[in-house]
């Protein structure tokens, strides 16, 4: 199945690069409609040098939020070529915010709004701030820095890093099905363990224990949604019901984060283990229940996501 293409994303896309791309310091995005962060440090330093900033980079750093504070609040009166940057965070964030067209009218005013930055939304729907986790634990309360071990994901050439023990089975079984039922993964495409200490999330925390998975950062960016088709959607859903709720989507948080999938459970949760047990039998022996023999989209069974997902999310 090919990738989704937003046709506003490739709007925003094109338009950055045509406008932005022989000013020194710029960096082109991928025109391909698919949304992710180097879009977004391109929309960045197409805004920085709105502002008059010459030293471009990827971040949001003194100097850009200074000038924006000089700036004041985006506005009818605002130039053209900022409410388009404005226009396309919102479009590569899920938000609808009009056409491409620098005019400001009540749909952009809406999508600004929905996005949860009426006040500064010049810089908000660009900005996620990265956080230092200072816990010795994740947010599930997994230590950081336990005993860890690179595991090859079965059904592809590429391996990961995760805690050892029950966590590695369950999020490997998530994985695998991943590959098999929605996109075959490519190098790099999933990402275990990470010491980088500035997180954007909470739940983005669990990678530093080892108990979470990241698929596909940069076509699922931390805060937007319609990166994936419906059947996707349906397929991960179904990951989480068949854990039982030793497993959490970042799809389902108040801030999506729809490739990150994690443990859900504290160290020595008795599921987990019951779970990754199961997991390595029924996959080991390719029989029903094993990762190539479930069906996500039987009646039956979705009616049990349907139930599962209102009263553990609902």
């Amino acid at each position: 199945m090919p990738p989704y293409v937003d046709p506003l994303v490739l709007k925003s896309q094109v338009g950055v690069n045509d406008t932005y791309k022989d000013v020194p310091g710029y960096n082109k995005c991928s025109e391909d409609g698919r949304t992710g962060w180097l879009t977004m440090y391109s929309l960045a330093r197409a805004l920085q040098h709105e502002l008059g900033i010459t030293a471009l980079s990827n971040s949001f750093g003194p100097t850009t939020m200074s000038r924006l504070e000089a700036h004041g609040p985006v506005g009818s009166s605002t130039r053209v070529n900022i409410l388009k940057i404005v226009q396309a965070a919102c479009f590569c964030k899920g938000y609808h915010a009009g056409d491409l067209n620098g005019e400001w009218d009540g749909v952009t005013t809406s999508g600004l709004s929905l996005s949860g930055h009426p006040t500064a939304a010049l810089a908000m729907p660009l900005r996620t701030p990265n956080t230092p986790w200072k816990s010795d634990k994740s947010a599930n309360g997994w230590p950081i820095g336990g005993p860890s071990s690179v595991f090859r994901i079965e059904g592809t050439n590429h391996s990961i890093t995760l805690a050892v023990g029950s966590a590695a089975g369950v999020l490997l079984h998530a994985v695998r099905r991943f590959n098999y039922e929605i996109d075959a993964l490519r190098d790099g495409d999933a990402k275990g363990l990470s010491t980088d200490r500035a997180v954007t999330s909470p739940e983005r925390s669990n990678l530093l224990s080892g108990t979470a998975v990241l698929i596909r950062p940069d076509s699922f960016p931390l805060g937007t949604t319609g990166n994936l088709y419906p059947n996707e959607i349906t397929i991960l859903e179904d990951i989480v019901m068949e854990a039982g709720g030793v497993i959490s989507w970042g799809g389902h948080l108040k801030i999506p984060d729809q490739g990150l999938l994690y443990i859900a459970k504290p160290p020595l949760s008795a599921a987990t283990s019951r779970l990754a047990k199961r997991c390595d039998e029924t996959d080991a022996m390719g029989t029903a229940g094993g990762v190539g023999q479930i069906n996500a989209f039987e009646r039956d069974r979705l009616r049990e996501v349907e139930l599962f997902l209102e009263q553990k999310v609902g």
